[in-house]
């Protein structure tokens, strides 16, 4: 008695194993390349907060979790809200939509240039008191204006007034201070008896 293989069966179980096979090399594959991407991002991510000192944080919270210490959250909403100054900024939509063309060209270029930082008027409100103010972009690059709602301005008090005893100063985005660093070492350097810039936190 002869046995005779069934080639067209076989075929089809080669076929099916082969589609298989190569599903999993392109699951695989796209797995590898999420997986880059992933990691490219994060190197990224992680060199700007290394540059820019916001990384801070994360130390420092690891640190505590390491000690078993959550003091700092009630130490942290207790501080936010009995020290950091609140100030109010009204801007007519007609000045602000001014602000918002000048940012637009800015990050167009690259960087802000002279010409883009254009004064408008507009009004602060600040521990009960309304001061009229000319304000405008500020910053070189675009570090000052890339986030969508958070940007830095140039600020002078109208009406021979002044808050907290200026009559010019700036509200600059944290990021491009290095959050903590720029603080931290102006108050090193005024520690020390020499000439630091006054610098604080706010929210505006």
């Amino acid at each position: 008695m002869e046995i005779h293989k069934n080639d067209s069966f076989e075929q089809k179980i080669k076929n099916i194993k082969s589609k298989r096979g190569r599903k999993r090399l392109f699951y695989a594959l796209l797995i590898i390349i999420g997986l880059s991407i992933f990691g490219l991002i994060t190197f990224y991510y992680g060199m700007l907060t290394y540059k820019t000192g916001g990384n801070w944080l994360i130390r420092m919270f690891a640190h505590r979790l390491n000690q078993r210490d959550f003091s700092f959250i009630k130490n942290e909403v207790s501080s936010y809200s009995s020290e950091i100054d609140h100030f109010d900024l009204e801007i007519s939509h007609i000045n602000m939509q001014k602000l918002r063309y000048n940012r637009e060209m800015a990050l167009r270029s690259g960087y802000l240039t002279k010409d883009l930082e254009i004064e408008v008027p507009a009004i602060i409100r600040y521990k009960n008191k309304k001061y009229r103010i000319r304000i405008s972009l500020t910053g070189t690059t675009i570090e000052h204006i890339m986030k969508l709602n958070k940007w830095s301005f140039a600020v002078k008090v109208k009406g021979g007034k002044s808050i907290n005893g200026m009559k010019k100063f700036a509200f600059l985005v944290p990021r491009s201070r290095g959050y903590l660093t720029d603080w931290i070492a102006q108050q090193l350097l005024m520690s020390r008896g020499a000439i630091g810039i006054r610098c604080n936190f706010a929210d505006v």
